[in-house]
């Protein structure tokens, strides 16, 4: 049972890291492109999850984990997207959560033991990605020029996003009934223990897709010097 413990303790540790070293290994082939944030955007998240199991930080980092996510996937998303109008949308939509969450940290929650303000303004975000996670999934399957589905690597970070935020959400949702009727699995609540085994499902698809984005740049690239 300890040993079970301790691989759920640090199961989405492992699988952070595993993205950070796919992210490092193919920074030179990211730099100019739509996945340009990824590597610093994967280094900052294990690095603030891991100093929070160590350091008292867990509200500070929650907050500041999901300002930085609100900026990383509005940007991420807005170059995803071609139409003009949904750009707009997309960075008035990430401004906003960035703006609830600090005044929801500075005014609301206060007492920083019942982050009632986080978890409203967690759900709308969460239910922001979903949705553009899934149209972007759906433009994808009906554009018929598109490259095969499972090879693009938007394709797996869209689905590693709709399924850990919406498994996310509904965490949350719940939290109430958790906490009231005590529900645990390997002595873990499930509100804590859902996000971690989530955590193996998005940071896999992640790592899938900096492999994938790898491995096309390259076959690019050796196709040029070919024809050169």
């Amino acid at each position: 049972m300890e040993a079970v413990r301790l691989i759920i303790v640090n199961i989405d540790a492992l699988f952070e890291f595993i993205s950070v070293v796919a992210a490092l290994r193919a920074l030179p082939y990211t730099k100019s492109s739509y996945l340009r944030w990824f590597p610093a955007f994967l280094v900052f998240i294990f690095l603030s999850e891991t100093l929070g199991k160590f350091i008292p930080i867990g509200f500070h980092a929650s907050y500041l984990n999901f300002i930085v996510q609100s900026a990383f996937y509005g940007n991420l998303f807005y170059a995803l997207t071609a139409s003009k109008k949904m750009r707009i949308f997309i960075t008035i939509i990430s401004v906003s959560f960035i703006i609830s969450y600090l005044y929801c940290y500075f005014f609301v929650d206060l007492t920083r033991q019942y982050m009632y303000g986080f978890a409203k303004v967690t759900m709308a975000f969460d239910f922001f990605l979903i949705f553009f996670g899934m149209l972007y999934l759906y433009q994808q399957v009906i554009d018929e020029n598109n490259v095969p589905f499972l090879t693009s690597p938007a394709v797996w970070i869209s689905l590693g996003v709709v399924i850990f935020f919406s498994g996310f959400s509904m965490a949350l949702a719940l939290y109430r009934y958790i906490i009231h009727m005590d529900l645990r699995l390997f002595g873990w609540r499930l509100y804590n223990l859902i996000p971690r085994l989530l955590c193996i499902v998005l940071y896999s698809c992640f790592s899938v897709a900096l492999i994938l984005f790898r491995r096309n740049a390259k076959k690019e690239y050796l196709e040029t010097l070919k024809l050169t």
